[in-house]
């Protein structure tokens, strides 16, 4: 499923995808925080034969306005993070 997801992302810069774990390791939102990036991590469900996806995004820099320049820089033929990198986040 990682290898699917890594090879199906288009090698999207602003998302992180986790390996398996066989504790519960989860991404969290201190790590993506000020930033316009999605961590994603995957849980291998035994019991009822399913893949749980969990994600972890900042709404400040993942929400609608990041949502937007991010398909403007697309629409522009401009990297993905153009604008985005830099973002400000204050203690």
């Amino acid at each position: 499923m990682v290898g699917r997801k890594r090879a199906g992302d288009g090698g999207s810069p602003v998302i992180a995808v986790s390996e398996p774990h066989p504790g519960d390791v989860y991404p969290d939102t201190k790590y993506v925080a000020g930033t316009n990036y999605c961590h994603l991590g995957l849980k291998i469900d035994n019991r009822l034969n399913r893949i749980i996806i969990i994600s972890a995004i900042d709404n400040l820099g993942k929400g609608a306005a990041g949502q937007a320049l991010q398909n403007m820089n697309v629409m522009f033929d401009l990297p993905e993070v153009t604008g985005l990198e830099d973002t400000a986040l204050l203690p």
